[in-house]
């Protein structure tokens, strides 16, 4: 069986050396503590063969449950379940605190990555934590000084030195005025100046590979240095973008993953374009049971977690489509009632905006006339179900014709080498373009709801 170790575990093993039996033992004896604490307060399934799913259950109903465990989302049908035994675990409480988060209180954000810190710290996740000190910046500024220092001192108490020292370099840029701010951001100087030489050296050595006609060593290095350090003096001898240059030797490579398509099917939705709403397993529907003096027992209704549409688009593939809701009631010229559908383009993730214009999605009626919404109809994904390749950044296989400016990679080698004899800082390359990391939150998934970030609750 594979296990994987939780972060705040890995400084701890990196750091230590563990000799022999005694070692495994210790070692065997922290994972041990650490699996129980967890265990003895988190919801436990008990299948009738005797399987036994530890986590919490965040959903469920007649048909199924859905357990959110420390490494998985699980969906199990009710019918196999024995029993099931509630807890309140630490990720249970981690999930309360996402979930209670909105928007009109971005300081609140910063709460939670400081308790992942401390008490969370069993379920610590380095994305997650990265998200929680981003948001709150993107939504007031004025918290960039805050949201920087709690996320330097998570970098530094994971061993990740440079991220810390980057993190703390924000927080300085943000006020300069800040003690915390200035004397955090100066202890982190030097490790910024080491990562900055090791950068350009990266920089040097893939310019020397493309001399040397090696694109495919060359290009991962290029694309990854743009704006980075370096960039400007091997820009200025290239006569042209570090960008610009490695599409042009991207173009050079056959790349194997796509065959020089320069797209593969999405691995999130398996080249659908969508996912399957977990609530009602695709059906767009939902059993429920009505009460009162004219109680009907069960009756299927439209599911309100996917609006009926049994799945959302993928996001990972930017999938776009057409989703007709009906009825929408009118008068034909002969008086006679006709059901006009509302055909509404949706994209990933804003559907529910999209469809809020047309849609009250409260009631699930039209926002004229506040019709029922009794049907809809989902129509195929177009575009979606394919992205871009990663290996080649989405660029296709496609020699141009004019041989690669050998001289110009050789010039830009040769002023990289001088960067780096020359004695001087590289820490002016390196100055925090923004506040927050801003590729972290691109998806503008802001908000949590049963288990994942989404768009809107």
């Amino acid at each position: 069986m594979r296990i994987s170790l939780p972060d705040w575990l890995g400084p701890i093993c990196r750091g230590t050396r563990w000799p022999g039996i005694r070692g495994a033992v210790a070692l065997a004896t922290v994972l041990l503590a650490v699996l129980f604490a967890l265990e003895a307060v988190a919801d436990k399934l008990t299948m009738k063969d005797g399987r036994v799913f530890e986590g919490r259950v965040i959903s469920e109903n007649d048909r199924e449950i859905k357990i959110r465990t420390a490494r998985a989302t699980l969906t199990v049908p009710r019918d196999q379940v024995e029993r099931i035994d509630k807890g309140t675990s630490t990720l249970q409480q981690r999930d309360e605190k996402l979930e209670a988060l909105t928007l009109e209180k971005p300081e609140e954000y910063i709460d939670v990555a400081s308790w992942l810190l401390g008490e969370g710290a069993s379920v610590w996740d380095s994305d997650l934590f990265r998200r929680l000190c981003a948001i709150p910046v993107a939504q007031d500024p004025r918290l960039a000084v805050r949201a920087n220092l709690v996320l330097g001192r998570g970098w530094e108490a994971h061993g990740r030195p440079e991220e810390a020292a980057e993190a703390w370099a924000r927080a300085e840029a943000a006020d300069p005025a800040d003690p915390e701010a200035r004397r955090l951001a100066a202890s982190g100087r030097k490790t910024l100046e080491s990562a900055a030489r090791r950068r350009v050296e990266a920089l040097r050595n893939a310019l020397r590979a493309a001399s040397n006609e090696n694109f495919a060593e060359a290009v991962p290095v290029l694309r990854n240095s743009q704006g980075g350090p370096g960039a400007t003096e091997a820009e200025a001898s290239l006569g042209r973008s570090l960008d610009a240059m490695t599409t042009d030797l991207q173009r050079r490579i056959r790349c194997k993953p796509c065959e020089g398509t320069a797209q593969i099917e999405c691995p999130l939705c398996k080249g659908t374009g969508a996912l399957q709403c977990a609530d009602c397993g695709g059906t767009g529907a939902r059993s429920s049971f009505t009460t009162g003096r004219e109680a009907k027992g069960t009756e299927r209704k439209l599911c309100r977690a996917c609006l009926g549409m049994g799945n959302a688009l993928c996001t990972n593939c930017k999938a776009e489509r057409d989703v007709i809701f009906n009825p929408a009631i009118s008068m034909d010229l002969n008086g006679k009632k006709t059901v006009m559908g509302i055909r509404i383009h949706t994209t990933a993730g804003h559907e529910f905006d999209e469809i809020r214009k047309e849609i009250n999605l409260r009631d699930l009626t039209t926002q004229t006339g506040g019709t029922d919404v009794t049907s809809v109809l989902v129509e195929k994904v177009n575009p979606g179900g394919k992205r871009n390749c990663p290996s080649c950044g989405g660029v296709k296989f496609d020699p141009p014709a004019q041989e690669v400016d050998f001289k110009a990679l050789s010039a830009a080698t040769g002023a990289l080498d001088a960067k780096l004899t020359s004695g001087g800082s590289f820490l002016r390359d390196l100055q925090p373009q923004s506040r927050y990391d801003e590729k972290v939150i691109a998806d503008r998934f802001w908000l949590y709801s049963n288990g994942r970030w989404v768009f809107s609750k």
